[in-house]
């Protein structure tokens, strides 16, 4: 890891010794949110901070470098032991970060029991903060990951109240609502028990009788533009299966966001860590045209799974194919490191993906033959017996 000097991460916790504040917001439904419980306030900043970790791209340690103090604030009981609370801190260029986690034993990080020797895990500042004026985010807990189907255990709903935005934070599912008092930085935070999905849960800040919505999370009836999940695979190595996340776009469009599978739902976990997990949405989607010509699609990006030397080194990783064919295809091999393997295609969508396991040798160069020595070739093959060809990565 790449820490901040010794020096400054003592001057940090010493300018951020306050006094703790706590208080329990009232709630309509106290029968329903028994389990649910949200506290504001100001916490003392005496967890180290880890500025990244050595997989993180250089663009994103100096997107989220702090120009000043880091703070904890927000603190909130729920499942894992150690209260939750929101670390927070100005990047260069002005905006304010918000990250929720842990402070424990002079760390700040998520509780993950299934990590090797450890039921609890550092983050750094690069391990998906949520920046800018009036933002909000959802992060869910995984209970048992590597156990047959894994559930969720809590939903952290988070943000950033927009400038000049006074109130009280209302969070609201389908079955209960709650205020929140945001800290002196117009931040906020809920943890929601149980298996909570962010799409049924809306943000409204109230001043008076004026309620404004400020986030919601995505479709809650019927008949909205419910995502699809499509072509589930396991991933060698990779504790869940993976699919595509999938919405009707324009002109016949196919949009996909494609990720770890858990509980029906597609996401990624928050700085490759396992058991923290943020839903997909229609703004992180790629789309597909409909193949016209018999032109074949292809998208390639790569993702790192354990820490590395980015740029120097060599990082565990995986490379991503997916595309979108036409109805002659039927189905699309990959060859790599010697061995042949099968991509999922859905047949209605005409959609495919396939994952192959891959040391990376640069996961955020700019072009793919960078990110990676190996060759990948994709076969698509036609029902005639017929085939076409392409090839991706090094030499």
């Amino acid at each position: 890891m790449t820490r901040i000097p010794e020096l400054e991460r003592q001057l940090i916790a010493a300018a951020h010794r306050r006094k703790r504040r706590r208080g329990v917001v009232a709630t309509r439904s106290p029968s329903v949110l028994a389990g649910l419980a949200l506290v504001f306030g100001v916490a003392a900043a005496g967890a180290a901070t880890v500025l990244s970790q050595t997989s993180a791209s250089p663009e994103a340690v100096e997107a989220y470098r702090p120009i000043g103090p880091v703070a904890l604030v927000s603190q909130v009981d729920g499942p894992g032991g150690a209260p939750w609370t929101l670390r927070t801190w100005v990047r260069r260029g002005g905006d304010r970060c918000i990250q929720p986690g842990q402070a424990d034993d002079g760390k700040f990080g998520l509780p993950f029991p299934e990590s090797p020797g450890d039921r609890f895990v550092e983050l750094a500042l690069t391990d998906g903060p949520a920046c800018g004026n009036g933002v909000a985010q959802a992060v869910r807990l995984v209970d048992r990951l590597r156990a047959p189907g894994p559930r969720f255990a809590a939903t952290l709903i988070f943000g950033i109240l927009p400038e000049g935005t006074r109130g009280a934070v209302e969070v609201t599912t389908a079955s209960t609502h709650a205020e929140i008092s945001p800290s002196t930085f117009g931040t906020w935070l809920a943890v929601l028990p149980g298996d909570v999905s962010p799409t049924t849960v809306r943000v409204s800040v109230r001043t008076g009788n004026r309620a404004d919505e400020i986030a919601d999370f995505g479709p809650v009836a019927a008949g909205d533009d419910v995502a699809r999940v499509v072509n589930h695979i396991q991933v060698p190595g990779e504790p869940t299966q993976w699919g595509q996340q999938i919405w009707d776009g324009a002109d016949g469009e196919i949009c996909t966001a494609t990720g770890p599978l858990i509980a029906g739902a597609v996401g990624r976990f928050v700085g490759g860590l396992p058991g923290a997990f943020m839903d997909a949405t229609r703004d992180e989607a790629r789309c597909f045209a409909p193949p016209a010509g018999g032109a074949q699609a292809l998208a390639v990006r790569t993702q790192p799974v354990a820490p590395g030397a980015a740029g120097n080194g060599i990082t565990p990783g995986l490379v991503i194919v997916e595309g979108r064919v036409d109805a002659d295809i039927e189905s699309i091999r990959i060859d790599a490191h010697g061995l042949s393997s099968r991509a999922a295609l859905d047949e209605r969508t005409r959609l495919y993906l396939g994952i192959i396991p891959m040391s990376l040798d640069d996961p955020y160069a700019a072009s793919v033959a960078e990110r990676f020595s190996g060759r990948i070739t994709l076969s698509y093959e036609r029902a005639d017996g017929d085939s076409v060809t392409r090839t991706v990565g090094g030499s």
